[in-house]
Parts: C-alpha cells; sequence; structure tokens
C-alpha cells in the first residue's frame, strides 16, 4: 500500500486482494486504482463477497468459513457488495455493474 499503481491503466484487476485489507486500506486501493482517473478505466474486483452468491446452506457456511479463516489468518475479512461498492464509489468509481 506504500507504492503508487502503475499511471496509464485502461483496467486494474484486484483479485483476491481486498479481503487481507481492512476498509480503510480499501478505500486507499481504490483511491489509487482511481489516479488519475483514465477515461473509461475500469477497476475489477474478484473476491469472496458477503451475502452474494447461492442460496444453499454450503454456500453460506463456505463464505462464513472463508471470513473466520481470514479473520483469524490475515486479520481480514469478506466484505458485502455495498461495502465494495463504497470503497469504489468513495474513490470516485462509476458502478458500472
Amino acid at each position: 500500500m506504500k507504492d503508487e499503481l502503475p499511471k496509464e491503466n485502461d483496467i486494474i484487476l484486484a483479485f483476491n486482494i481486498i479481503h487481507g485489507l481492512n476498509p480503510s486500506e480499501n478505500e486507499i486501493l481504490a483511491q489509487k486504482a482511481n489516479r488519475p482517473p483514465t477515461n473509461g478505466g475500469i477497476y475489477v474486483i474478484l473476491d469472496q463477497i458477503k451475502g452474494a452468491g447461492g442460496s444453499s446452506q454450503m454456500s453460506k457456511a463456505t463464505t462464513s468459513y472463508m471470513a473466520l479463516n481470514l479473520l483469524h489468518q490475515a486479520g481480514g475479512k469478506t466484505y458485502s457488495k455495498n461495502e465494495v461498492d463504497t470503497f469504489a464509489q468513495k474513490a470516485g468509481f462509476k458502478k458500472r455493474f
């Protein structure tokens, strides 16, 4: 989180990253991804999302297990879609999906 991201990117991929960061760090990451804002640039997040996915007991248990594991192993957590949207919107990204 100390370094800036490379400039002039059309796309920033944050795959399996945000669960290891606290909310403040996720806001900083989104701000760095949007600096400088590129015309039409995309910030893509792929991670375990709390409350998203299947409605089966297995799906819910897997997400809960991941959240517990992240807390104990990395000090991280799973975030809801609304929380993830908030990180990106605070940084100036427009919601597309």
